[in-house]
């Protein structure tokens, strides 16, 4: 079968993948992608070139084909049967491999961009991160090798203007705030909105109080209710969208509420469908989404398509004291273009919780390098 090439133009490299796919297809083979050169950068600034139909390497039978011939003919003529499709299902993940998209880079990035990659970066990201870098640096213009300290500030300038942080819960912005903490099973939200509330009572003394919709975990509620009980903060549980509505009238006197909401796992659709709807129709619940960061960035966006739904405002990021990579979440960070507002290092209440700083997210990406990029 023939392939063909064709090429997307877009504002990033994700962009212009996204529309390759959104044409041609999922199956859809990258080829090349990375900043647009030469008289076509009127067209946008990045590029992917894809092809629109794989490389032929002989047709696939479906399983079932396989079954049949192995009822046809006996159990030993269907192993060779197998046996044979393995070899030729290995000649295609060969072909495939050799079609997929590779990035050369500098020898000065070289390194770095093994060390984005293993932190869980996504490829294309740290593609688009180091052509950048390139362009900042002039590293293709330039006949001397630059050491590793310009090229690791550039990287982290790079990464910065990528990122946004801001306006950590803890802190009031003049106005009353409802915040509510959402997100898959095990995140840490409730011990989360515990460091919060205990932020709140002990330092910032707003008149606080806190809310949970948790109906599913008797403990998580209880646990609540005693941090609440020794901070001298109201508390109150919802037990459905209905009596989350009256209890925000009841408590419009207080600066800071803070609501702790269930895990709704993937199957748990009723349960999810209420509070969004509820979320829906009381705008002014700031929604921050509680993620671990011990997971990967594929099943961070896969949660995305669901967990996008509720249109929160900015990210929290947990047990952050538990992983060495960290470029999985804050990959997912960028993709999603929110800001992340707080980490959770740890189970200490209150003191492991963080605002987060740029310099501290590349402190946790480079280490103690970072610091020394920027000093």
């Amino acid at each position: 079968m023939m392939s063909s090439r064709r090429t997307f133009y877009a504002n990033s490299v994700e962009s212009a993948v996204a529309q390759a796919r959104q044409e041609l297809g999922d199956e859809t083979l990258l080829v090349e992608a990375g900043a647009t050169s030469g008289g076509d950068r009127h067209l946008g600034p990045y590029a992917a070139t894809v092809e629109t139909e794989a490389p032929s390497v002989g047709s696939i039978p479906d399983p079932p084909a396989i079954l049949e011939a192995m009822r046809r003919e006996g159990d030993h003529t269907g192993l060779e049967a197998i046996q044979s499709e393995i070899g030729r299902l290995s000649v295609l993940v060969r072909s495939l491999a050799s079609h997929l998209p590779s990035f050369s880079y500098m020898p000065e990035l070289t390194a770095a961009a093994a060390h984005l990659e293993a932190s869980g970066l996504p490829q294309l990201l740290v593609s688009q991160i180091l052509e950048r870098v390139e362009r900042r640096l002039g590293l293709r213009q330039s006949q001397d090798r630059l050491s590793e300290l310009p090229v690791r500030r550039g990287i982290a300038a790079e990464l910065e203007s990528l990122l946004s942080v801001g306006s950590g819960p803890e802190q009031p912005e003049g106005h009353r705030r409802v915040l509510a903490l959402v997100g898959p099973p095990g995140a840490g939200k409730t011990t989360t909105l515990t460091k919060l509330a205990m932020r709140y009572g002990v330092s910032s003394r707003a008149p606080s109080v806190i809310l949970s919709t948790d109906c599913y975990r008797v403990a998580a509620a209880e646990q609540l209710r005693a941090y609440a009980a020794i901070l001298g903060l109201p508390f109150a549980l919802a037990e459905n969208s209905g009596a989350l509505s009256r209890l925000l009238v009841e408590q419009r006197h207080k600066e800071v509420v803070l609501i702790d909401t269930p895990g709704c796992g993937p199957s748990d659709l009723e349960c999810f469908e209420e509070w969004a709807r509820a979320f829906t129709s009381h705008p002014e619940i700031e929604r921050h989404l509680v993620l671990p960061a011990t997971a990967r960035y594929e099943d961070l966006m896969r949660g995305w398509r669901r967990w996008g739904r509720l249109k929160p405002a900015r990210l929290i990021f947990t047990h952050i004291d538990e992983t060495a990579f960290h470029g999985s979440w804050l990959g997912f960070a960028i993709s999603t273009g929110l800001p992340i507002s707080c980490l959770g290092t740890g189970q200490r209440v209150p003191e492991d919780l963080e605002m987060a700083s740029k310099p501290l997210l590349m402190d946790l990406l480079f280490g103690g390098a970072a610091r020394a990029a920027n000093a």
